[in-house]
């Protein structure tokens, strides 16, 4: 009887339950790094991830990556607004985000997440791809969370991006 409650036990953890990992706390930016933009500089950051559907992307967990993309998004505008760039819903310049692709890959000492996300104008007339990747020794959330963070890094030092975003 023991090892008919263990069977089904282990058919259920392994028959596709997962934990949905949420986005927790950011990492900071520090503006020693990346200091204040010259010249006035305005935003309004759109989530333009419509996908709200589960995604399985490493060992049991899923994610949603409209719930990340508003989660970079949220980053990023902190660190715009620590560096005197205006985060605006009626700001004249206007970027859609989105997280594109969310993938994982596990090595014998490190989890390792990899991020495509796409910055875009409203028109489409503009876009700009980003990849990163960050590994983590810990869990697949500190993993993606430094991914999220180089993102952001990697935007706020791109001109072209920046300069999108000036008066």
């Amino acid at each position: 009887m023991l090892k008919k409650i263990i069977v089904v036990a282990l058919l259920f953890a392994l028959s596709g339950c997962g934990t949905v990992l949420h986005p927790g706390t950011g990492m900071k930016i520090p503006t020693s790094q990346i200091g204040s933009f010259s010249g006035p500089h305005s935003v309004k950051l759109i989530n333009d991830q419509p996908n709200k559907t589960p995604l399985n992307f490493f060992r049991w967990f899923t994610t949603d990556l409209n719930e990340w993309t508003q989660f970079l998004i949220d980053e990023l505008s902190e660190e715009l607004t620590k560096r005197d760039v205006v985060v605006l819903a009626s700001s004249p310049n206007k970027l859609n985000v989105k997280i594109v692709e969310m993938t994982s890959a596990e090595s014998f000492s490190a989890i390792r997440m990899f991020l495509t996300v796409l910055l875009s104008t409203p028109d489409n007339s503009w876009s700009k791809e980003i990849m990163v990747n960050e590994s983590s020794a810990w869990t697949a959330g500190r993993a993606l969370g430094g991914a999220i963070y180089r993102a952001n890094e990697k935007i706020l030092k791109d001109k072209e991006i920046m300069n999108k975003m000036r008066l």
